[in-house]
This record gives structure tokens, C-alpha cells and sequence, in this order.
């Protein structure tokens, strides 16, 4: 009993150790990530646009407008 007693000690241990070191390691590398592609997106912003530049965008053409909610109908009451 004692042998059964020891091994599930060591074993809801190591899973609550390896569960913790699981958690840190991937918070820290999704950062890395995230602060990555901060990165590269600053950099390709300002590659892409030059001092002096106009840069005009226009709203999508195909894109209804959201505020449509539907047809009116005029109805008469009975």
C-alpha cells in the first residue's frame, strides 16, 4: 500500500510541476511571437509608406451599407 500511496504522490506532483512549466514556457514563446509580428508590421508600414506620400482609401463598393435594415412596405389596416 505504501508503494501505491508514494507512486500517486510523485505522480499528481509531477503532473501539477510539468503542468506549471507548461504554462510559463508557452505564455513566454506566444510573446516572442506576438511581439514578432508587431514587429514585422511596424517595419512593412513604414517601408511601405514614404515621407511626403498621399495615401487615399476608399470604402468597398460591394460592401452594403450596415445600417440597411430591409425594404419599407406601406401597408393599409383592415
Amino acid at each position: 500500500m505504501s508503494i501505491l500511496l508514494k507512486f500517486l504522490l510523485i505522480a499528481t506532483l509531477a503532473y501539477y510541476v510539468l503542468k506549471f512549466a507548461a504554462k510559463l514556457i508557452f505564455s513566454s514563446i506566444s510573446q516572442k511571437i506576438v511581439d514578432q509580428a508587431k514587429q514585422n508590421e511596424t517595419q512593412q508600414h513604414i517601408r511601405k509608406q514614404k515621407k511626403g506620400d498621399l495615401t487615399i482609401t476608399y470604402p468597398n463598393k460591394n460592401q452594403e451599407n450596415k445600417s440597411d435594415k430591409g425594404e419599407y412596405t406601406d401597408y393599409e389596416e383592415i
